[in-house]
């Protein structure tokens, strides 16, 4: 089982039950550590579905299934925050971007937050709806929903980002190697990293060093139409010379994680 259908399970529990859901309850439950029950906790609880609570967490006052839904991953949060700081860093007020799909773009936006002016296009509608309650210009390109991601792809999706031009283009990736370049696990959101790069001044890789080295099914783009590689510093060496070769910049961001 996976971490993301744990926490359906939890969220629903709740919903059902209502009250306390303790600790040592999810550990007993999904067969897992108890550290590992408090992950769950704290992700459910910065997504806004759960408030901490002595040995255990409640629903929020503010849940709202619809508003918050469950479908990004959290495996990995502390690289996928630290890289995520560090290329929001790279954003200034009065700029336009475009930001992609999942949890570590997710994670950027919420670190955009300080700033404001800001014009945002994506087709991520989790991205869209961390941005509800800013200053923010938020453009959501349409297209075709995949209801399991909560992302848009298709030809309107594409056709769409001919209407516009950005200073900064974020991306995410499934896989990265030299010799293909920026590949995704979605074959259905095929296009869109290279539209949103030709469409942008800089253009932006933001990964974590375990998907470097290998290719997911979609190739996306080849890494000529990469600025900036951001990802942290448990790349390997074999694999950091290699794009330094290429001539891109390649940000290394530490980390205080032991593996």
């Amino acid at each position: 089982m996976t971490a993301n259908e744990r926490q359906k399970i939890i969220i629903n529990t709740l919903k059902t039950r209502g009250g306390i859901i303790k600790v040592n309850e999810i550990a007993r439950q999904f067969d897992v550590s108890n550290e590992t029950a408090r992950r769950d906790i704290e992700y459910l609880k910065e997504q806004g579905l759960l408030t901490r609570v002595y040995g255990g967490a409640i629903l929020s006052n503010n849940f709202n299934q619809k508003q918050f839904p469950l479908n990004l991953d959290n495996t990995d949060v502390e690289k996928k925050t630290a890289i995520a700081k560090a290329a929001a860093a790279m954003v200034k007020d009065g700029e336009s971007i475009f930001v992609g799909i999942g949890s570590t773009m997710l994670q950027l936006v919420r670190n955009l937050k300080h700033l404001n002016e800001l014009t945002v296009i994506t087709p991520s509608l989790s991205v869209a709806m961390e941005l509800t309650n800013t200053p923010f210009r938020v453009i959501v390109l349409g297209g075709i929903l995949d209801s399991n991601e909560l992302d848009l792809s298709g030809p309107l999706t594409l056709n769409n980002m001919d209407y516009f031009h950005v200073n900064k283009a974020f991306l995410g990736a499934g896989g990265v190697t030299v010799e293909s370049g920026v590949s995704d696990y979605n074959p259905n959101g095929y296009g869109r990293h290279a539209k949103m790069s030709r469409c942008a001044d800089t253009t932006i890789l933001v990964a974590q060093s375990d998907k470097f080295g290998k290719d997911a099914l979609s190739i996306e783009m080849p890494l000529t139409h990469v600025t900036t590689i951001i990802t942290d510093d448990k790349l390997t060496k074999e694999m950091e010379t290699a794009i330094r070769e290429t001539g891109k910049e390649l940000v290394l961001i530490p980390l205080d994680i032991e593996e």
